[in-house]
């Protein structure tokens, strides 16, 4: 809360957006999906000094967990439309990174890809397998998105009232 308040009051919006999208990245890790969405807010207003950093499409891949995890099964019918639009427009993003630099961005589109085609109940076959293809492509670098992709594949089995196959991952 301190620190917080102290980069707030310091005016660095950079150093706002990298301390709100770490938050934000750990409260996805421990599904603490109301307090990532707290700290997605806090981030969004800083997103535009952040254009340049690194980052960036990690904070788009937390948006859309965040949206799939937390805001689309609390939604209606209207809302998932608005919410669709902006999973589209964050798979996009996506996209266009993992095109540039696959070894760092792809397992992040596949990721986001994985959590939209569930939310939207795709064929099983291509949910599957854009979670197996997000967890593969983290390679060594990604432990943490590879433990993600895993969980939330194993989750998807668990929807399906399916726990042994959940156990297996």
């Amino acid at each position: 809360q301190q620190l917080t308040s102290e980069l707030v009051a310091g005016g660095n919006a950079q150093w706002g957006f990298q301390h709100g999208q770490l938050q934000m990245l750990v409260n996805v890790l421990l599904g603490e999906w109301q307090s990532a969405q707290r700290w997605s807010e806090f981030t969004g207003e800083r997103l535009m000094a952040a254009s340049t950093l690194l980052t960036v499409p990690e904070y788009y891949l937390c948006e859309c967990l965040i949206i799939t995890q937390q805001r689309w099964p609390e939604a209606g019918a209207e809302e998932r439309q608005r919410l669709g639009q902006q999973l589209d427009d964050i798979a996009g993003k996506l996209q266009g990174w993992a095109a540039l630099c696959p070894e760092n961005m792809a397992h992040k589109h596949q990721l986001a890809a994985a959590e939209i085609a569930r939310v939207r109940q795709q064929p099983l076959e291509t949910v599957m397998a854009l979670y197996e293809r997000a967890a593969e492509s983290t390679g060594d670098a990604f432990l943490h998105l590879r433990a993600l992709a895993t969980e939330l594949h194993g989750r998807y089995w668990l929807e399906r009232q399916q726990p042994a196959f959940a156990q297996a991952l």
